[in-house]
């Protein structure tokens, strides 16, 4: 049996442990480095000019910040995963509709003041047996870029699409940790 191209397994080179710590290290040079040119230069390789982060607060339409994967490490392939699970740089500040607009973006998660989505190679689903037998495990293995959305304006979002179920007669289905009960054939 062939191994998929996205799988974790395949994509795992040495143990999780020691892959996470040398990732810890990495970021940590990354951090300090990016917060003495952000004081210097006023650009942050990780989040963006000044400009562009005072204009994505204050302006609904470049909100949705775009990090480009680098890498990704976990110990626990189940577990709550975000920005801080990556390896990543800036890529670009859009406007929230890139989330509806493209198929390959799935929601990964919620955090108190902001929703995380995947973007993943337009060819493959992250809920893709295939791939993996969990979505939310596919999610991380499979994402390209992350988007991190501020909650309030998902909000904003939601009341300016409407209800897609009246408006467009869509099926909607929302999985949460469904486990072992089909969900991944639920999705598709």
């Amino acid at each position: 049996m062939a191994i998929h191209p996205y799988s974790y397994y395949n994509k795992r080179r040495c143990d999780p442990i020691i892959w996470c710590s040398l990732l810890g290290c990495v970021k940590l040079v990354l951090i300090l480095l990016d917060f003495v040119i952000d004081q210097i230069f006023g650009l942050s390789f990780l989040n963006g000019s000044r400009n562009e982060r005072t204009e994505a607060k204050d302006c609904y339409e470049k909100s949705a910040h775009i990090i480009k994967i680098m890498t990704r490490g976990t110990i626990n392939l189940a577990a709550f995963h975000d920005e801080t699970n990556f390896l990543y740089f800036h890529h670009s500040y859009v406007h929230p509709n890139y989330v509806l607009e493209n198929k390959n973006v799935v929601l990964k998660t919620m955090r108190k003041d902001s929703a995380i989505f995947v973007v993943s190679d337009e060819n493959v689903s992250v809920y893709d047996a295939k791939v993996g037998p969990f979505s939310f495990a596919n999610a991380f293995v499979c994402a390209k870029f992350l988007i991190i959305l501020p909650l309030d304006h998902l909000h904003r979002l939601a009341e300016e699409v409407g209800n897609p179920i009246k408006k467009n007669d869509l099926k909607v289905t929302i999985i949460h940790m469904t486990t072992r009960c089909g969900s991944t054939l639920l999705g598709r």
